[in-house]
């Protein structure tokens, strides 16, 4: 056996520390202490910062949405009554007023009408972050079918049709009230821009999309639309026709990206003008916690 064999520090050279690097060690941990300290304040400090934001936020939108639901139920009296004393004047005036008069009232009641729909409109948006439901496990094939079926009816009257093509029925976890009135929206958007003199064809297909969501077609052979305007359609009160061409304020399409959004889903359409109309819609089976 060799010397030093025995010893594992044999041939290295031991070195004591000075007290003056001991020191300097301990000042600058201290320094790597309070820095973290100050690191870890500041981010407290963010946190609570961005927690008021958001607080601030939701409490700003619940004011707006309650300001939105009051306006809208408010104003909704006074258009009453304009429409009221219309008639009054119609039935007790009637020889005053002549065809010219009848013609103003009558165009006055047309634009209250106007008016009441677009506060409709406004307050069926506003309820769609304060009225809702349990997210639950949902047949969307009854969901659609139940929520489209007098829409469904309006087709046939016309000579036209309304197919499901929902095969296999998928099961998703969504707010099955709002889903439902945003299929009803999306046919009856089909049926109001149907073609003169054609019976209305419109369909509603499903299928699961490669990354495990479920997209669902609604096609028309309506009067389309030039992809251009695809922006537009889905804003508040956007219209792409004359308001005396057709009916609406131009929210239906907005509702419905609003309540796909909610559902963390997208919403999209094709079309040209004259060709008809198709809205895909893209859901996913599980629910994150409800959008605002």
């Amino acid at each position: 056996m060799t010397q030093g064999a025995d010893n594992p520090h044999c041939g290295v050279e031991e070195k004591s520390l000075t007290k003056k690097q001991v020191l300097k060690y301990a000042e600058d941990l201290a320094v790597l202490f309070r820095a973290e300290k100050n690191q870890r304040l500041r981010l407290e400090e963010s946190n609570a910062q961005l927690k008021k934001y958001a607080e601030d936020l939701r409490l700003s939108h619940q004011e707006l949405q309650d300001f939105l639901l009051t306006a809208s139920h408010d104003l909704q009296e006074p258009l009453r009554k304009a429409v009221t004393f219309g008639d009054l004047l119609k039935t007790r005036f009637r020889q005053q007023l002549g065809p010219a008069g009848f013609e103003y009232i009558d165009r006055l009641a047309g634009a209250v009408q106007r008016m009441q729909r677009l506060l409709d409109d406004l307050s069926a948006y506003s309820r769609l972050t304060i009225e809702t439901h349990p997210r639950a496990p949902a047949n969307m094939g009854e969901v659609i079918s139940d929520a489209v079926a007098g829409v469904k009816s309006q087709a046939e009257a016309l000579g036209g049709s309304l197919k499901l093509e929902i095969q296999p029925n998928p099961v998703l976890e969504v707010d099955a009230p709002q889903i439902g009135q945003m299929f009803k929206c999306l046919v009856a958007n089909g049926l109001k821009f149907r073609k003169r003199g054609v019976p209305p064809e419109l369909v509603i297909r499903s299928r699961r999309t490669d990354d495990g969501k479920w997209e669902f077609t609604v096609r028309d052979n309506g009067i389309g639309f030039e992809e251009k305007y695809l922006d537009r359609i889905f804003k508040p009160f956007e219209r792409l026709h004359p308001s005396g061409e057709y009916d609406g304020a131009g929210m239906g399409l907005t509702v419905c990206r609003k309540i796909v959004e909610r559902h963390g889903g997208e919403i999209t359409a094709k079309s040209s003008a004259g060709n008809g109309a198709a809205f895909f819609v893209v859901l996913p089976e599980k629910q994150s916690p409800p959008r605002s």
